[in-house]
């Protein structure tokens, strides 16, 4: 079972917006690999979000369909 305050802190993660991630994404300096569902519940757009990564950090991207 999980320790309390667990739920909590994963419900906190899942409610972040990418603004500190976006503001270093440029200073990234080694390889990048993105993986992503192209129909991710987490993203409005996942094709645009891994995208937007690639441009920003050079990153090769790998979107997954449904099989």
């Amino acid at each position: 079972m999980p320790s309390p305050g667990h739920a909590k802190a994963f419900f906190l993660t899942t409610r972040t917006s990418h603004a500190a991630a976006e503001a270093r994404l440029g200073e990234v300096s080694v390889p990048v690999l993105v993986v992503m569902g192209e129909k991710d519940p987490d993203f409005a757009d996942p094709p645009a979000e891994s995208d937007w990564i690639a441009q920003a950090s050079g990153a090769e991207v790998v979107l997954a369909g449904p099989r």
